[in-house]
């Protein structure tokens, strides 16, 4: 019995030591686990009494016509942008890293811009212009995930094409425009923003279709790209940046409502 008891007590000491190691390891990689999913510093937004960010450029607005909402213009756009994407893919010149530039002849995309993106970004709306476009002056747009950012070839700009319905797109096919602004929305605070960001989140995550023809507003059952930030922000920060958008009939908010609204501003822009 002695000899017995001798034998096992090592290895009942063994035994602790082994669990006890292992919750030490296991508690480390929970909280490394915490640590990667923690959400970035950013700088603290702040805003004055006119709703602006204190510390953020102020920069005017162009004067852009009315956006052209007919159909014809709709369906021209993405009929292009379906044959557009199919010649493309074809092409050994363009890769994960660039976008076509979504011209509609008959003037020639010159394709780039010199856009900066940072974490501060986060929740901001990024629209693009190249070329003649059919319904207006900016002709797609995203909401930035500073979360996601990491580099330029960053899946971290929430969208929607025709050809991938909701997604992400890096910042480098943003900055494969002749022109980017970067837009933010007044008196949002960093809660919201995250929520807002949230939300555009899991739209990637539920695979929209794509469609812009006949959609109301605040339907999400389908996207498009710019209905993208309209729809975070108006559920997300009770914001209705569709520059006087009607949300009870088909309506398309397009890029150019989101620049010409009232409650977002320009404060970077790239050429």
């Amino acid at each position: 019995m002695k000899v017995f008891i001798k034998k096992i007590i090592p290895l009942i000491i063994v035994g602790v030591l082994c669990v006890s190691n292992f919750s030490v390891f296991a508690a480390k990689d929970k909280e490394q686990s915490k640590a990667s999913n923690k959400t970035k510093t950013r700088k603290q937004i702040k805003y004055d009494k006119d709703g602006y960010r204190i510390g953020f450029p102020k920069l005017d607005k162009k004067e852009y016509p009315e956006p052209d909402r007919t159909d014809k213009a709709l369906e021209e756009f993405t009929n292009w942008y379906l044959e557009e994407s199919a010649n493309n893919a074809e092409s050994s010149q363009n890769d994960s890293g660039t976008v076509t530039t979504l011209d509609l002849s008959p003037n020639p995309p010159t394709g780039t811009n010199t856009m900066t993106f940072s974490v501060d970004d986060h929740g901001s709306i990024f629209l693009v212009h190249d070329g003649y476009c059919a319904y207006g002056a900016y002709r797609h747009a995203g909401l930035f995930n500073g979360d996601r950012f990491v580099n330029l070839n960053s899946a971290c700009i929430a969208t929607a094409t025709p050809e991938e319905g909701t997604t992400y797109q890096t910042p480098n096919k943003f900055r494969s425009y002749d022109e980017c602004v970067a837009l933010y929305v007044k008196n949002v605070t960093s809660s919201q923003i995250d929520s807002v960001v949230s939300w555009a989140d899991t739209k990637v995550e539920a695979d929209i279709p794509y469609k812009i023809k006949n959609t109301y507003p605040n339907d999400y059952s389908t996207m498009y790209c710019s209905k993208m930030p309209y729809g975070a922000y108006r559920e997300k920060a009770n914001k209705n940046i569709g520059n006087n958008v009607i949300t009870w009939l088909p309506y398309v908010v397009l890029p150019l409502d989101l620049y010409l609204d009232n409650d977002t501003v320009v404060y970077k822009e790239a050429l």
